[in-house]
Order: structure tokens, then C-alpha cells, then sequence
């Protein structure tokens, strides 16, 4: 990890409060981000992860919407 960088700078900061669980990432592998179908199907998958609210905090940021 690079010291300085903000995912070390977001550990650091949870070592010392240790309020916060960290960062989840979901990667998709070999997926073809130009297929209209998987575009819908990544914005469910984000959908369904806010409903999550005893569970994930919020704000989820998604690209796909975007996109």
C-alpha cells in the first residue's frame, strides 16, 4: 500500500478510531461492460445492496449508473 494514498489513509484513520469496517469492493471478472443486459443486471446487484440496511452502510457508489 502506498503511505499517503487514501486507502492507506482510510486505515490508518480506522486504526486510530477503529468506528468504521472497511470498504467493500465487488470486481467482475471477464464481464462485457457494452452489453446493455449486464449493464441492468450490475445496477440490480447495486439496487439490491442499498436495500441492505442493517448490513451495508450507505452511500453505494456504482459507475453503471452512470455509464
Amino acid at each position: 500500500m502506498i503511505s499517503g494514498s487514501d486507502t492507506f489513509r482510510f486505515f490508518d484513520s480506522l486504526a486510530e478510531y477503529n468506528t468504521a469496517g472497511p470498504p467493500a469492493y465487488l470486481v467482475f471478472k471477464d464481464l462485457d461492460y457494452t452489453n446493455e443486459k449486464n449493464l441492468d443486471t450490475l445496477s440490480d446487484i447495486s439496487d439490491g445492496l442499498s436495500q441492505l440496511n442493517e448490513t451495508v452502510v450507505k452511500p453505494i457508489y456504482s459507475w453503471v449508473k452512470t455509464f
